[in-house]
């Protein structure tokens, strides 16, 4: 219960007790699943399941949540310092930052989908399924998540022989100082996997106008494709710049056409530099040389 991560899945069909998504938490050491059904994803709701969970099992150091309102609202802020831990917000558009609760969701929503006899009476299955995640072993780790949270087996007391040589304690220290070895590998191989396919990302400073990947809408109107259009939106000017952490947090620019006020923290692997390039019939070609225009946007601005 030292690092949590949290997120909401869904929205579904509205069940007859009102639910239309389900909370989940997931403990990053043991991957013990916790998933409640909510009517929705406001953060009254959220953080009153968050307090039963905080209650039974005790104040958590970190809580890892995507940007959802849910979790960037006052409410959530106060009850974070209430209960003191550290809440880390991922940047937008990066689910693999909060990558094991998004793989319990997956496990869960197959769940949902084999056991539900109707799409109305979904949340009465839910808590099979996530005693199934829990008490299976768990491919990172080896163990059954409820194993190495509590010690034991969910499905019967502990027996123990007579003749065993060390404590249930002490057993309990062994298999979760061998989950830790198995997690520490499991990263370790991850992180090399993904590096080898994975560019270094350029540094951005602040000031520095760029184009944002993932910011233009791709929606098809008035029946005209938006395929071809290009992915990035622009330009934006980085308001602060956090390079060791991959971080930036990106703003729009006063005086651009269709300004509007706007910022984001987005990763520096979806930027790349704004240029533009002019010339004196006012039109661009290969051979034209690219001109920033830090200086324009500073005149608009004035």
């Amino acid at each position: 219960m030292h690092t949590l991560h949290a997120d909401h899945l869904g929205p579904f069909t509205k069940t007859r007790k009102g639910n239309t998504y389900i909370l989940v938490v997931i403990d990053s050491f043991t991957k013990f699943v916790f998933a409640r059904p909510v009517k929705n994803c406001s953060s009254i709701e959220t953080v009153k399941h968050m307090k039963e969970i905080i209650t039974m099992f005790g104040n958590p150091n970190r809580v890892i949540t995507d940007r959802g309102k849910a979790f960037t609202s006052r409410y959530f802020k106060q009850f974070a310092e209430e209960t003191q831990f550290k809440h880390i917000l991922n940047a937008i558009a990066s689910p693999r930052l909060n990558g094991q609760v998004e793989r319990v969701n997956r496990t869960i929503i197959d769940g949902l989908n084999t056991m539900s006899e109707s799409e109305s009476t979904w949340d009465d299955k839910l808590a099979d399924i996530v005693w199934g995640i829990n008490n299976t072993p768990n491919a990172t780790t080896s163990f059954p998540p409820f194993k190495l949270m509590f010690g034991h087996e969910n499905s019967r007391l502990p027996a123990y022989p007579t003749n065993r040589p060390t404590s249930q304690e002490e057993a309990l220290k062994d298999r979760r100082e061998n989950a830790k070895l198995r997690i520490d590998r499991n990263m370790t191989l991850m992180k090399s996997r993904f590096d080898r396919s994975r560019k270094k990302c350029k540094k951005y400073t602040v000031g520095q106008l760029v184009l944002w990947k993932g910011g233009a809408s791709r929606v098809t109107t008035a029946k005209v494709s938006q395929k071809l259009k290009s992915p990035y939106s622009g330009p934006y000017r980085v308001c602060k710049a956090e390079p060791n952490i991959d971080r930036y947090t990106i703003c729009s620019v006063k005086g651009m056409k269709g300004y509007k006020k706007f910022s984001a923290v987005v990763r520096g692997e979806v930027l790349r530099p704004y240029k533009s390039c002019v010339s004196d019939a006012d039109s661009c070609s290969s051979s034209d040389k690219d001109v920033d225009r830090d200086d324009l946007i500073d005149l608009l601005e004035s």
